[in-house]
This record gives C-alpha cells, structure tokens and sequence, in this order.
C-alpha cells in the first residue's frame, strides 16, 4: 500500500466517527413536530418551521407518534387521539371553533382592548423573551375557566393583573397528555420577531421537563 493510499485511509478512519458521532448528537437534539391545521388558517407556518434545521416537521398521520410534538390549530379527535397516548401538544386557538362545546372554558372574540397582553416572566415559556412593548395582539382571548389555577396561566389580555381576566396563553391536562394553549396570532411566524421567539420559546417549553400543568381537564366526564 502507497503511502497516499495509507494517509486517505487513515484519515476517512478519523473522520467517519466525526461524522457519526455528529449525526447521532443532531438526531438527539431535532425537535418532531406533526403539523395539524384542518383549519387552513396558519397559512406557511408549517414551511416555515420545516425550514428550522432542529426541528423535524411532518403531517398528522394515522400512526400515534407520543414523542412528537403537535401543533393543531383545533382540539378534535385526532388531538385527543394523540394525548391518550401520553403526548404533547400545542393548539394555536385562532378560531372560535378551535375547541369542542365540552371545554372547560369559552373562547370568545377580544372586545377591550384597554390593556395590552401581560406576560409571566417568572416562570413558563416567557421567561427569556423580551420587548413586550412589540407584543402580538390577540384576537381572541380564553374565559370562563372553570377553577382557574393561577400557575398554569401565563398570559392575559385586557388585565391589569396578573391573577385575573382574559386569557391569552396557559396550560392544562386533558386526555392524558398535556397541551398548551395560546391566542397570540403564531401564525404571524414569517415577517415577525417577536410571533418567531414566542412560537419557538412554547416549542421549547412543552418539549422541556418543566411543561408540568396542574389543571386537569377531565375530558371523559364532560
């Protein structure tokens, strides 16, 4: 063997775990994420996030996937489906018929907007962001929340305190899994920071271990 056939050699032998060793660790860190929107209102989102190298997005399928991470525009049977099997899931409430007339709570179009959206930076997905002044405004805002637990919810709108009034983004139980609800416009994702940080800090959040709500929503006994 020469001695330009030993050198190659023994450099592809240095290189080739490099690169496994590389794959693996991106493999571990990419985010999945099945994309949900029977809606048709989040317009390129689902482009949009597929275009982040860390994030693995693909469409609802029929095969259960509980380590992925669903984002739906609407709480169905497909979502239900995939927190009966432990999983996680993000609904982007932009619509009036985002959830079933059995929810815990109303969504309502927003009508007074006095105040803008106040974020929790103590605790939750928010805690990092920064420039609120530049906050989305939402269209719609969660109500009626039966035995609100203050911990769970990490954003209102129309309020001047933090411990009470409309909702714009919170947590719970539901089906067994855990999702995350929130009414900023996050389709807005394309053309605006501050929708891009806030979609990406809850995508972070839910995937972490700090993603522990407290209320449960007992779908089977509605």
């Amino acid at each position: 063997m020469s001695n330009t056939s030993l050198i190659l050699l023994l450099l592809v032998s240095f290189l080739v775990p490099i690169q496994i060793a590389r794959a693996r660790q991106n493999s571990a860190n990419t985010i999945q994420i099945i994309f949900y929107d029977p809606l048709h209102n989040t317009g390129i989102l689902k482009d949009a996030l597929a275009a982040v190298i860390e994030y693995d997005v693909s469409e609802l399928s029929n095969t259960v996937n509980k380590n992925a991470l669903l984002i739906s525009t609407v709480f169905d049977d497909q979502v239900n489906r995939h927190l009966q099997s432990g999983g996680r899931a993000i609904i982007l409430c932009n619509s009036l018929n985002a959830f079933p007339d059995g929810a815990p709570f109303k969504v309502r179009e927003r009508d007074n907007k006095v105040h803008k959206p106040m974020l929790r930076i103590d605790a939750g997905p928010f805690r990092n962001l920064s420039g609120f002044e530049n906050a989305l405004e939402p269209k719609f805002v969660i109500t009626n929340l039966r035995n609100e637990i203050p911990e769970d919810v990490f954003a209102r709108a129309d309020s001047d305190d933090q411990n009470s009034g409309p909702i714009a983004a919170m947590q719970m139980y539901a089906a067994g899994g855990r999702i995350f609800v929130t009414t900023f416009p996050l389709e807005k994702y394309v053309g605006n920071d501050y929708a891009k940080d806030m979609l990406r800090a809850i995508i972070a959040y839910t995937m972490s271990s700090n993603f522990t709500p407290k209320y449960d929503w007992h779908i089977r006994e509605e």
